[in-house]
């Protein structure tokens, strides 16, 4: 509910309870208030088998007035920088104790290894936040494909709050009016008036020789958090960060040891993006439309009702070619979407990588990190005269992508190190 009207125009709620049941039986509830009359009221109860876990409301007082008539109580915390004040000290403090340690220090790792708890407690507060739209119980199980369909599907809307959104406040794969529209516009603009059938060869050339250095998986993932994606309209976050939330995501939908190389198809997705980074590839590093954002086939016309941004393709030298200006272009029908020479970017760059090193992932795992950027073909059936009759499987493991653990994996699958074509500066 909301009784604020202030916070009431915004289409949100200052008031709520959220009631938690888990596979064991065990049943919580939270209370929250950020405008009660007596205080931020933050309270939640565990209820289990054996007892029950309470934790109250911080007072502004331990003074407590007992008389005949009743027991009189001090007013809860007014709000975080009084209820959390030792939290954000002990916060900055130990940021500050970070930086000094360094990267390779062992607070630093111990950091890295935390962070694994975020996806699951973002996910949580994500499937509350539905259920309130939705007006009804939503499963952690189903909260991907309820955010896959956010922005299209009329299940997501209720009057007033309208479709699930991102982590901005707007519809996922915003391309038209995100808070991060100039960059995004920018970055495809360069993309798609520079992607063609010769860059994609003078690339693949330059980067797939795979000799310049060797680094562990862990390493390169901590090198991404200097990265931001400039593609990205849904994201504002480093891309380890990313990374972490998607692997612990599928891990959460497919559960079974049978399924660890899926977990970490979802870590290794975007390592390759590390093409971009000037601090390790020098002069070499790529900028970011040569990395990041969806990847399209070079060597044929464009499906421009598929992809976005398509007015920049136009001003590709390719647009016009008597082949590659064509629908077919360079390619049989049929022939095979894996047959298909794919802009440069980070997903042909990875799968590349793990094959060149002997990477024992099934081979629909590493077409899903060669694949899972291919949304005109995945999310709006373009290029379909393309698919052969694997296609079909390749596909659907592609879009389940879409919606100290890890360590072990790494082994198992023969992925000990990256060897990348990377210069230390």
């Amino acid at each position: 509910h909301c009784y604020n009207p202030e916070i009431q125009k915004m289409n949100d709620i200052d008031t709520c309870a959220v009631m938690f049941k888990y596979e064991n039986g065990m049943l919580a509830m939270v209370d929250t208030s950020r405008d009660a009359a007596y205080g931020y009221d933050q309270r939640i109860e565990v209820f289990g088998e054996k007892g029950m876990l309470t934790a109250h409301n911080e007072l502004t007082s331990t003074v407590e007035l007992a008389t005949t008539e009743g027991h009189l109580r001090p007013a809860a915390m007014y709000s975080f920088p009084q209820r959390y004040v030792q939290a954000y000290h002990s916060e900055l403090t130990e940021f500050i104790e970070l930086v000094r340690a360094g990267r390779g220090s062992e607070a630093h790792a111990l950091e890295q290894v935390a962070m694994l708890r975020h996806p699951s407690v973002v996910r949580a507060t994500l499937a509350a936040e539905l259920s309130w739209k939705l007006k009804r119980t939503v499963q952690l199980a189903e909260l991907d494909k309820l955010c896959a369909a956010g922005s299209s599907s009329s299940e997501t809307d209720s009057p007033g709050n309208g479709p699930v959104k991102n982590m901005f406040g707007d519809s996922f794969r915003n391309y038209e009016t995100s808070p991060r529209q100039e960059s995004v516009a920018a970055t495809y603009g360069l993309m798609h008036r520079n992607q063609t059938v010769e860059f994609v060869q003078e690339q693949q050339e330059k980067w797939l020789k795979f000799n310049k250095g060797e680094f562990t998986v862990m390493e390169v993932i901590t090198m991404l958090d200097e990265l931001v994606d400039d593609s990205d309209p849904d994201v504002d976050i480093p891309n380890s960060i990313h990374d972490f939330q998607t692997a612990e995501r599928i891990r959460e939908q497919w559960p079974g040891e049978e399924f660890d190389w899926f977990h970490l198809v979802g870590l290794l997705h975007d390592l390759g993006k590390v093409m971009a980074l000037p601090k390790l590839a020098g002069k070499d590093a790529l900028p970011q439309w040569a990395v990041v954002g969806d990847t399209f086939p070079v060597g044929c016309a464009p499906a421009e009702d598929a992809v976005v941004f398509p007015e920049a393709f136009h001003d590709n030298p390719d647009y016009k070619h008597p082949v590659f200006g064509t629908k077919n272009g360079m390619y049989k029908p049929g022939c095979g979407i894996t047959k298909l020479m794919f802009s440069w970017g980070h997903d042909e760059y990875m799968y590349r990588m793990l094959k060149f090193n002997g990477c024992t992932i099934p081979e629909h795992g590493l077409n899903m990190i060669r694949l899972h950027s291919f949304y005109p073909w995945h999310d709006k059936g373009a290029y379909a005269q393309f698919e052969s009759s694997e296609d079909a499987e390749t596909k659907k493991w592609v879009k389940e992508k879409l919606k100290p653990y890890y360590a072990c994996l790494w082994r198992r699958w023969y992925c000990p190190v990256i060897s990348l074509w990377l210069v230390l500066v």
